[in-house]
């Protein structure tokens, strides 16, 4: 028996890896978080505490319901960000900042298209009743359907477009 060609077991290892990045073991408890404009954050970190599903709802864009894998990633000793890719780079969807004096953490959702952040308020209660499978569900659903790579996919014409109008 032929050993397969180092470019083939390449490709099947990748395969495999992409397969497996898809599933990932969440922690136990979500965080949910609201703001005055309505607008609502889950937060699902992964078990390890390196990645987190994120979905930002009741805002008047194309991100709204989407399930976000994002990474996170320390900024310094007081700062988390939890990016995604959005419209072909890597964007910092969710802040977290750590104040030893101030009361604790405080949350942050920067949404596309905006300068300023929306801080968040943390919601026991919404935590509380969240249904962790529910939001498994959408991922995987939102991820065959394709609805994360068409958002995190670069739109030249769409960023064309948006410099033009900055520029009049």
């Amino acid at each position: 028996m032929r050993p397969l060609p180092r470019s083939l077991t390449l490709a099947l290892l990748g395969s495999l890896a992409a397969m497996a990045s898809h599933a990932i073991e969440l922690a136990k408890y979500p965080q949910v978080f609201v703001a005055p404009q309505g607008v609502e954050v889950v937060l699902a970190p992964s078990a390890d505490g390196k990645q987190a599903l994120v979905r930002v709802s009741g805002i008047n864009d194309p991100i709204d319901q989407v399930v976000f894998l994002s990474t996170r990633e320390a900024q310094g000793s007081a700062r988390e960000v939890y990016t995604t890719r959005i419209d072909g780079r890597s964007y910092g969807l969710l802040h977290k900042q750590s104040h030893a004096y101030r009361g604790g953490d405080h949350y942050v959702v920067y949404l596309p298209g905006k300068r300023d952040g929306v801080a968040l308020a943390f919601s026991d209660d919404k935590s509380k009743a969240f249904k962790l499978a529910d939001l498994q569900a959408s991922y995987e659903r939102q991820l065959k359907q394709g609805t994360q790579e068409k958002l995190g996919r670069f739109d030249r014409a769409k960023r064309l477009a948006g410099a033009q109008a900055e520029l009049a």
